[in-house]
């Protein structure tokens, strides 16, 4: 469960599904986006999803999004959603509905709300392959709305 500490600016410990991460109040205009999850490692973002997923937003979804990370602890990993349930592997996939390709560093940065997608991909930081409506719709299934 991650803490969420009104009164502070500071990071709060907490842990998530046995790994520590810090949690850092971020000024948005949406209250529900005011606090989010620091991450440090790729292994960190990856074990959050089962928790971040939002199956009610995954009916009629059938897809799967291949997520090539380069760089530091390069990772190819394969995200896959059918019947509103997510499941989560090492692999690659040539016939994916979205092959989201980054370094391991920008991706953090993204997911650290210190990086916009779209801005990530104007400087080249973050390449998607695949149906750019369903890019937009992945990033919800996981209640991301940076």
């Amino acid at each position: 469960m991650v803490s969420k500490n009104a009164a502070s600016e500071n990071p709060v410990p907490s842990t998530h599904r046995g790994i520590l991460v810090n949690t850092v109040h971020i000024p948005k205009t949406n209250p529900w986006l005011t606090y989010m999850a620091r991450y440090s490692t790729i292994d960190e973002v990856l074990a959050s999803y089962p928790d971040r997923f939002r199956a009610d937003k995954a009916e009629d979804v059938d897809a799967v999004v291949f997520m090539n990370l380069t760089g530091d602890n390069a990772r190819d990993v394969l995200l896959t959603v059918k019947d509103q349930t997510l499941s989560i592997e090492d692999g690659s996939a040539d016939d994916a509905t979205l092959t989201l390709i980054a370094d391991t560093e920008n991706w953090l940065a993204i997911e650290n709300g210190e990086l916009k997608p779209m801005m990530a991909m104007m400087q080249g930081k973050l390449k998607l392959r695949g149906k750019p409506a369903f890019a937009m719709k992945f990033m919800s299934l996981f209640g991301y709305a940076g």
